[in-house]
C-alpha cells in the first residue's frame, strides 16, 4: 500500500524546523578567529634583565714558542767526579796453546838442514821439483809436509819431508815386496835415493843453483 505524495511531503516540511531546534547554537565567541592558531599560554613569570646575564669570557692560552720542544727537567743529583769514575783494566787473554803436529809414519832417517833460511814454499818446490826428476810420486803436500813414494826392485819406499823451521825432517815408512807386489816386512830405504834426493834438495835452494829440469 503506497502512502498518498501529500502526506509524505508534509511529514518532511515538518521534520527540518525539529532538525535545526535540536542542532546546538554555536556562538561567535566560542568559534576560533580565522587564520590564528593556537598560541600557547603566556607565562608571566620574572624575567632576568639582560645586564644581568653573564657573558663568559674567553680564556686565551699561551702558545707554545716555535720550534721549541719541551725539554726535561734537569736532573741536579750529585755527579759523580770524572776522577773517580774506575777504568775497566783490559784483560789480557792468552794465546791458545800450538797444537804439535803428528809425528808422520816411519822412522827418521835424514835431517836436511834448509841454506839461507828460505821460507816453507820454497822449500816445498824444491822437494817436488827434485822428486820428479828421480821420478818419484807425490802424493801430497800442504805447508810445512811433503810426501813422496817410490816402488823399484820390490821396495816400497814411503817417504815424509817435515819442515820445521830451518831444517827438513825425513821419515821412512818402507816395505820390502814379493813378486805379487805384496808388502812382506818393512825395511830401511835405501841410502842412494835419500843421499839424491837431498843433494838436489840443496842446490835448488843455494843462490845460483842450477835449474833442474
Amino acid at each position: 500500500m503506497k502512502t498518498p505524495l501529500l502526506p509524505r511531503l508534509f511529514l518532511i516540511c515538518a521534520a527540518v524546523p525539529l532538525a535545526a531546534m535540536a542542532a546546538p547554537v554555536l556562538r561567535a565567541e566560542d568559534a576560533p578567529a580565522e587564520g590564528k592558531a593556537d598560541q600557547p599560554a603566556e607565562v608571566k613569570g620574572d624575567k632576568p634583565a639582560e645586564s644581568q646575564v653573564e657573558t663568559p669570557t674567553a680564556v686565551e692560552v699561551p702558545a707554545p714558542a716555535e720550534g721549541k720542544a719541551d725539554q726535561p727537567a734537569e736532573v741536579t743529583g750529585d755527579k759523580p767526579a770524572e776522577s773517580q769514575v774506575e777504568t775497566p783494566t783490559a784483560v789480557e787473554v792468552p794465546a791458545p796453546a800450538r797444537v804439535k803436529a803428528e809425528a808422520p809414519a816411519g822412522v827418521r832417517v835424514e835431517t836436511i838442514a834448509v841454506p839461507n833460511g828460505q821460507p816453507d814454499a820454497a822449500v816445498r818446490e824444491a822437494i817436488v821439483k827434485t822428486a820428479m826428476r828421480r821420478q818419484w810420486i807425490v802424493m801430497s803436500q800442504k805447508p810445512g809436509e811433503v810426501v813422496l813414494k817410490l816402488i823399484h826392485r820390490g821396495c816400497e819406499a814411503n817417504l815424509t819431508f817435515r819442515i820445521e823451521g830451518s831444517e827438513i825432517q825425513l821419515f821412512s815408512d818402507s816395505y820390502a815386496l814379493n813378486k805379487r807386489g805384496e808388502r812382506v816386512s818393512s825395511m830401511k830405504v835405501n841410502d842412494g835415493w835419500i843421499k839424491n834426493l837431498r843433494k838436489g834438495i840443496v842446490e835448488l835452494l843455494l843462490p845460483g843453483a842450477p835449474a833442474q829440469k
